[in-house]
């Protein structure tokens, strides 16, 4: 079972904002860390919480495709 559920994440576009929602309801207790990755460096991300143990998460892309995300 997840105990961390994050919404789904739309294809971004260079130099704009992308905002994805992580839920951590399950996960009980503790510190959310995220980093995400465009293959080179890694991103700033800003968490804003929204609710309790619910956060949105956004980051701006600076070059095209696949990035990770570690939760």
């Amino acid at each position: 079972m997840n105990k961390i559920r994050v919404s789904e994440i739309a294809d971004g576009m260079v130099g704009l904002p992308t905002i994805f929602t992580v839920d951590t309801h399950g996960a009980g207790e503790g510190h959310l860390e995220v980093t995400i990755s465009d293959g080179r460096r890694t991103l700033p991300a800003e968490l804003k919480k929204v609710q309790s143990r619910k956060f949105d998460i956004g980051f701006i892309p600076e070059m095209p495709g696949k990035h990770s995300i570690a939760i």
